[in-house]
């Protein structure tokens, strides 16, 4: 019996190996301070070098970015913090 659960055991872990998970392909919108076209533009440069990003759409004047791709949401917000800028997910409800 215990040779039996040992080779159980291996062959899971050979399986799981061939067959890994996918990312989803995800939407992440988020709300980044830019004051400017070219704070737009290096946003847009650090979202787009990101691995699995598809699409990067980045509005300066509504300060929105939409990143569209197989990417993990919490990699985007910190790339976007990378340049510096401040960041938020979107549905952004202000203080009052």
């Amino acid at each position: 019996m215990g040779v039996e659960r040992i080779w159980e055991y291996i062959f899971d872990l050979v399986a799981n190996r061939k067959h890994k998970k996918r990312k989803q392909l995800n939407t992440v919108s988020l709300k980044v301070g830019m004051d400017c076209e070219g704070c737009q533009q290096k946003v847009k440069n650090a979202l787009s070098s990101l691995k699995g990003v598809k699409t990067v759409d980045v509005d300066w004047m509504q300060q929105k970015a939409i990143v569209t791709g197989y990417v993990d949401a919490k990699k985007v917000v910190k790339r976007v913090e990378t340049t510096g800028k401040k960041v938020e997910a979107w549905p952004y409800v202000p203080y009052t």
